[in-house]
């Protein structure tokens, strides 16, 4: 690997970027500009448009290419606009360019569909009934079809620095609980899991792996937890939900795991308490 791409400059890349040693040259693709950092030479322009795109390649000549797009807007056509345009555009310069680097593509467990407490892995069926897991579905079988080889990490919810939507809800009071099973991974260890693959001998042309904690925990209990550490008090009545399609499930990580990837947050409770930290 001397040479990476990353479209989608955000968070998760900018974490990412400083774990590749100096050897490799990483260069971020945004469409508005950003702090320069000495890790990544930085461009700017709209990764929908082949010309761009093109332009891109045949100067930078990757040789992984990583993917970790963000939408527009939480709508089907963000989702459109934000992941299927650009990854239908790469993969067609890709061929007209005449390179097969190989590429990373951050996906989400939300094309699983499974509720009431199912355990899942990468086998399980994917039917996801939301907008946002179907959008990232047919992003991954566009890759399917790549020529060069593929990753796909389906990360489940990621919180950590600037990701605490879950704290501001328990601080401000909009919280009702219920005992679903949820799921997470701290953006320091989504960027570990991603710096691990690229170094790891891919066996499979296309590959699929779970990017998730090692431990799958009740949403209530979680709030609970959370509460008695910054001394909040929770309504011992809050309405407990019933389970919702798609939000109720037991992700497995021990296809992560068996590869010989360790977790700097092994479960909700290290990464919160670092982060409250």
């Amino acid at each position: 690997m001397k040479s990476v791409l990353w479209l989608g400059f955000g968070d998760i890349a900018q974490r990412t970027a400083t774990l590749f040693p100096k050897s490799v040259q990483v260069s971020g693709v945004k469409r508005s500009p950003m702090t320069a950092s000495e890790h990544v030479s930085m461009l700017y322009g709209d990764i929908s448009s082949a010309t761009f795109l093109k332009s891109t390649l045949q100067s930078v000549k990757p040789d992984v290419i990583v993917i970790t797009l963000t939408p527009s807007e939480f709508s089907e056509e963000g989702y459109q606009t934000s992941y299927i345009q650009p990854v239908k555009t790469l993969t067609q310069a890709l061929l007209e360019v005449g390179i097969a680097p190989r590429v990373l593509f951050v996906s989400s467990t939300s094309v699983y569909a499974q509720s009431y407490g199912h355990w899942v892995n990468e086998e399980s069926e994917t039917a996801p009934s939301g907008f946002s897991g179907r959008t990232m579905l047919e992003c991954e079988a566009l890759l399917a079809n790549y020529p060069g080889q593929s990753t796909v990490v389906r990360a489940s919810g990621i919180y950590g620095p600037g990701r605490t939507r879950l704290l501001d809800n328990l601080r401000e009071g909009r919280i009702a609980l219920n005992d679903n099973w949820t799921n997470r991974i701290h953006s320091d260890d989504l960027a570990g899991v991603i710096i691990h693959l690229l170094n790891a001998q891919q066996k499979l042309n296309h590959d699929v792996v779970i990017a998730t904690d090692n431990e799958p925990s009740i949403q209530s209990e979680v709030y609970t937890w959370l509460a008695e550490l910054l001394n909040i008090e929770i309504s011992k009545t809050s309405e407990r939900n019933t389970p919702v399609r798609g939000a109720n499930k037991r992700l497995s990580n021990q296809k992560l795991v068996a590869t010989g990837f360790e977790f700097r947050y092994s479960s909700y409770k290290d990464g919160y308490k670092a982060l409250l930290d």
